[in-house]
C-alpha cells in the first residue's frame, strides 16, 4: 500500500507542475495544496521497483486529480531516499501516447519528462504540442516548458 500512495504523490507532482502556466503565461491552478484525491489506473498494474528507486504504472496508465488528467502507455517516477525514511521525486516520465489535459489546456507527445528540481517539462516524439484557450504551439522534435519563466520553447 505504501507504494501505491507514493505513486499517487508522484502523479500529483505531474499534475501540479506539468501544465502550470503553459505557453501563454496564463496561471492555471492545478490544485497546489489541494487535498483532492488522486486516482491511478493502469491495465497492467502498478509496480514498485524498490531496488531501482522507481515506480511504474503500466498499460494505458491514467492519473486523475480533479479535472486534470495525465494519460500515457506508462508513467514512471524516479526518487531518492532521504534521511528519516522519506523520499523525494526528482524526475517523472510519461511514455507512449502522452496527453496531459485540463479544462483549458492540453499537452501531447510520445514522451514527456519532468525535471522536478528545475521545473522543466519536455515533450518529444511525434509532433509535440500544447494547446491553450488562445494559442497552439507545435514542435517538430521537442517542446520545452520552463515553469519558472512561464515560457514554452519549440
Amino acid at each position: 500500500m505504501t507504494g501505491v500512495r507514493m505513486l499517487a504523490a508522484v502523479v500529483a507532482a505531474w499534475m501540479l507542475a506539468g501544465l502550470s502556466g503553459a505557453a501563454t503565461a496564463q496561471s492555471l491552478n492545478l490544485g497546489a495544496g489541494d487535498e483532492t484525491p488522486i486516482e491511478i489506473f493502469a491495465d497492467n498494474g502498478i509496480e514498485w521497483q524498490q531496488d531501482n528507486l522507481v515506480f511504474l504504472a503500466k498499460g494505458n496508465a491514467k492519473a486523475v486529480r480533479g479535472d486534470i488528467t495525465v494519460l500515457a502507455d506508462q508513467l514512471t517516477a524516479f526518487y531518492t531516499e532521504r534521511p528519516g525514511g522519506n523520499t523525494e521525486i526528482y524526475r517523472l516520465d510519461a511514455d507512449g501516447s502522452v496527453k496531459i489535459k485540463s479544462p483549458s489546456q492540453t499537452a501531447s507527445g510520445e514522451k514527456a519528462v519532468y525535471d522536478v528540481g528545475r521545473e522543466i517539462l519536455v515533450l518529444s516524439g511525434g509532433t509535440p504540442r500544447m494547446v491553450t484557450s488562445d494559442a497552439v504551439i507545435t514542435a517538430r522534435q521537442q517542446l520545452e516548458y520552463w515553469e519558472q519563466r512561464q515560457m514554452a520553447v519549440a
